[in-house]
């Protein structure tokens, strides 16, 4: 079974979905993600509020995760954010799901920290995380314009077309302080969505004469 590296030096994001067995009514219900974590790895984000629990006599903090999206590998547990503390760790770490019945298929997951150096950032060469949408990861990722200079990016990807007139302010304002930071903007498209149907823009779309798309 493979080993999960938890960086020591930034926190990370993990994703944890797990495949839906139940049957009848309770398929794809709500469920939760039981997390188990040493004293050695942080939970950044979310700030869920944990439990104090043993295993084999050593504290764990236990996080209860709602698991309500599903996709088609399986529920979503949201947007997980570990550190670990030391560069030099290693351990296990435990998982359950919870259905409405309480604790139940326990997974001990072996975990071994790492550290990522931080890289030079390129001064012709643009490097960006280009389809992991800025617009949620900003929000989610702690010190996430940090983060990015850390890992060599340079340039900050967006998504305009999935925006609301609602979004704009906020999106706006997360574009300056991207600016403001040294970043250059991406903005994200591609000929074959600029096409699909659920672009409810009609200028950038080639209309044919019998309809849409």
């Amino acid at each position: 079974r493979a080993t999960l590296p938890i960086c020591a030096n930034l926190p990370l994001r993990i994703k944890l979905a797990a495949l839906d067995a139940r049957v009848g009514a309770a398929f794809h219900g709500p469920c939760k993600l039981i997390l188990d974590l040493p004293a050695e790895i942080t939970l950044v984000s979310p700030d869920y509020k944990p439990e104090a629990v043993s295993h084999e006599g050593q504290p764990f903090r236990r996080y209860t995760v709602p698991c309500s999206r599903y996709t088609d590998i399986g529920f979503a547990a949201g947007e997980l954010y570990l550190q670990a503390q030391g560069p030099a760790t290693k351990g296990t770490l435990y998982t359950y799901s919870d259905s409405g019945n309480g604790l139940e298929n326990e997974r001990a997951v072996k975990w071994e920290a790492v550290v990522i150096p931080p890289v030079r950032v390129p001064r012709r060469l643009l490097i960006s995380l280009g389809w992991a949408s800025s617009e949620g990861l900003y929000h989610t990722w702690p010190n996430y314009l940090s983060a990015l200079t850390r890992l060599g990016c340079n340039l900050f990807p967006c998504f305009p077309r999935y925006w609301s007139a609602a979004d704009v302010p906020q999106n706006q304002a997360m574009l300056q302080a991207a600016r403001d930071a040294g970043f250059k903007i991406l903005v994200n498209e591609w000929p074959n969505a600029a096409l699909a149907e659920d672009r409810d823009q009609p200028e950038t779309k080639s209309q044919l004469p019998d309809g849409p798309s």
